[in-house]
């Protein structure tokens, strides 16, 4: 680069002299006329200078669709071979049966970490929930064999297994991640780009939107007795489910949804009223169900894209199935 600036520089001054020459060899009448052409032109005022051209105006920047970049990530994700998933939700909760003098608070705690498979549609992790003064630790693998979704958990560090299913068409699962992220894609509404922000040192964008109350149902697999329930039954629960206010991160540098929070307060009060309802008309009883100071906040993070090792169920946990 050096060397060819200065042979740029040396062919300017070249042409510099040269023209310099030129000029010095002009004489005689030459001289003399071009002398009483520069008078004249002295006597003669400066023309007016043209105006300056108008710049023409900057090209408006194309809009941004918030819902495709979320729904794009959240197709990413579902589409990587492997990924991490950490995730924590809060319940607390009040339920009352007047006509009963039925009172009585909740408050659940649940964290998983778990590793998912899309490819095989495998995960294992660990969950821990914290209810009513006592916490429960526990293992959980899970595998979809033909149409039915499989989980196996052990809560005493493996000695044990508890072995549950379901029909993959009925209803999500919220302990399984891709499900979850089918889930949330299907029931999007809306999206809205709100500022910037960083997960793990990264730089993201900061999504906002409302999801359909039907989202709630990726609670379903890990509510006791849901099984009893037809895919119409829930779907006659679900339909008055209020929507669901989130926020989103998408890492810039890969196009992967990052983060996700939900503030499913709302959505849970009308859902779990709805739910103790029908099982108390399955009793018999048609008393009425309310619930109040519901707060339900679900975060999930997602990372280690197509990192994930070969997941294996452990034979205890297989044998529990058979």
């Amino acid at each position: 680069m050096k060397k060819f600036l200065a042979l740029m520089l040396a062919l300017v001054l070249t042409l510099g002299c040269f023209a310099a020459c030129k000029t010095e060899k002009k004489t005689g009448g030459k001289q003399k006329q071009d002398e009483a052409s520069a008078q004249q032109n002295e006597q003669q005022p400066d023309p007016e200078p043209e105006p300056a051209p108008e710049p023409e105006p900057a090209p408006e920047p194309e809009p941004v669709d918030a819902y495709a970049q979320i729904v794009a990530a959240m197709e990413k994700n579902q589409n990587s071979k492997s990924m991490h998933v950490d995730l924590e939700m809060d319940l607390a909760y009040t339920i009352s049966i007047p006509d009963a003098g039925f009172e009585q608070p909740y408050s659940v705690k649940t964290e998983m970490n778990m590793d998912v498979d899309n490819v095989r549609n495998m995960a294992k992790g660990t969950m821990k929930i914290g209810m009513s003064g006592q916490t429960v630790d526990a293992i959980v693998y899970s595998e979809t064999i033909g149409d039915k979704y499989c989980s196996y958990a052990s809560v005493d560090n493996g000695k044990t297994w508890e072995f549950t299913t379901q029909n993959t068409g009925d209803y999500s699962n919220m302990y399984d991640p891709a499900d979850l992220m089918k889930n949330y894609k299907e029931n999007l509404k809306e999206a809205a780009i709100i500022g910037i922000g960083s997960v793990n040192g990264r730089k993201t964008t900061v999504f906002s939107g409302v999801l359909k109350g039907e989202c709630v149902l990726f609670m379903a697999g890990s509510v006791a007795g849901l099984a009893d329930y037809s895919k119409s039954d829930m779907e006659t629960i679900m339909k008055e489910i209020d929507d669901i206010l989130f926020e989103a991160e998408v890492d810039d540098g890969t196009g992967y949804l990052v983060r996700f929070k939900a503030d499913m307060g709302d959505a849970m009060t009308t859902f779990m009223k709805k739910l103790m309802e029908e099982e108390l008309k399955k009793n018999g009883l048609t008393f009425s169900v309310e619930i109040s100071g519901a707060e339900v906040l679900a975060e999930v993070f997602y990372s280690q894209f197509d990192e994930i090792g070969e997941i294996t169920i452990p034979a205890e946990a297989k044998a529990a199935g058979n």
